[in-house]
């Protein structure tokens, strides 16, 4: 949903002062987010990935956010091989050091930096099952050993500060839920690690600027068993999603909706009851039955607000962040 830019891009318009910072951008920056599409918590957590797709604020524990560059698959595929496909289009700018449509990538054909400097560091998986690799003396050694891993936000504002020369974040809006919980029958014995993955993120945000609010959203439910049917057949359920979303909530609620929190500047955004599931997913007509000519409405998307749901769950993260920026909600 985020990946969409869609409800952040309403959030920008509706309200004056606001811009949108992120390494996605799908329209020479506009509105820029992190989004990514079918990502749960766990992902971003991930590195290391065949495909390329690592978590952009996963590094080596060791290496500096200037030095390390990432998966090279990631970059071979965002510039050359796949720049339109979902997983990588809308990384073009933050590929081109953000200088432009004309401008020429800063990687080269094989996802390796274009021109290098001693000490920088990539990932490539297609070395003896994935090594990271230091440039020395104009060449590409690998790196042996084993190497500890850290989610780091700081290395990513630090890696990706070009993306950030017009000011960096103050206010950061989490919304997670629907991937890692779209399908789970006993959701239950996952929310545990759901919670523990929003509270790393948090942690690593303070400890870059603990001035920064964080707006944590409730996921939304989803549309009617016709678009689960049609989209996902026997393999997903629209109640169990409703029912997962709304524990998922419940649980976001009693950690973080609480004065407590607030005075540390995170805030609870109830995005799940600003959405009109009845009319905000895109419909299709349809035959009733086999035999009967009818057509009637059903809807066609089972998770995916259309724009009206987008602008809904817009109109909620707007009111929290025009609230904080009023200083009407503690900890502002």
């Amino acid at each position: 949903m985020t990946r969409m830019a869609l409800y952040p891009k309403h959030v920008q318009e509706s309200l004056n002062g606001v811009k949108t910072v992120g390494i996605r951008t799908y329209d020479g920056g506009k509105v820029c987010t992190e989004g990514r599409g079918g990502w749960s918590v766990r992902e971003y957590f991930s590195y290391g990935n065949k495909n390329g797709l690592d978590s952009p604020f996963m590094f080596p524990k060791v290496i500096s956010g200037e030095r390390y560059l990432g998966n090279v698959k990631f970059w071979k595929n965002a510039c050359y091989d796949l720049p339109e496909a979902y997983d990588f289009h809308g990384f073009q700018m933050i590929a081109k050091d953000w200088k432009g449509e004309s401008s020429s990538f800063v990687f080269d054909e094989t996802g390796y930096p274009l021109l290098p400097h001693n000490g920088d560091v990539v990932f490539d998986p297609d070395i003896d099952g994935g090594k990271l690799l230091v440039r020395e003396n104009g060449l590409w050694a690998v790196m042996d050993g084993l190497f500890e891993w850290e989610f780091s936000f700081r290395k990513y504002i630090n890696r990706y500060s070009c993306a950030y020369v017009s000011g960096e974040p103050n206010i950061v809006s989490i919304l997670l839920g629907a991937n890692d919980f779209q399908s789970k029958i006993c959701a239950e014995q996952d929310i545990n690690c759901y919670l523990r993955g929003i509270q790393t993120m948090i942690d690593a945000i303070k400890r870059y600027d603990s001035s920064i609010k964080i707006i944590i959203n409730l996921p939304i439910t989803g549309a009617s068993q016709d678009a689960w049917g049609i989209r996902t057949g026997c393999n997903g359920n629209s109640e169990i999603y409703r029912r997962n979303m709304q524990m998922v909530g419940k649980e976001i609620l009693k950690r973080w909706d609480n004065g407590s929190s607030e005075m540390q500047g995170i805030y609870v955004c109830a995005m799940l009851i600003g959405l009109d599931t009845d009319n905000s997913f895109d419909t299709v007509m349809e035959q009733v039955n086999e035999y009967c000519t009818k057509e009637v409405e059903r809807q066609e998307n089972w998770v995916h607000p259309n724009l009206a749901g987008n602008k809904q769950m817009g109109d909620f993260l707007a009111a929290v962040l025009q609230n904080i920026r009023n200083g009407i909600i503690r900890g502002a």
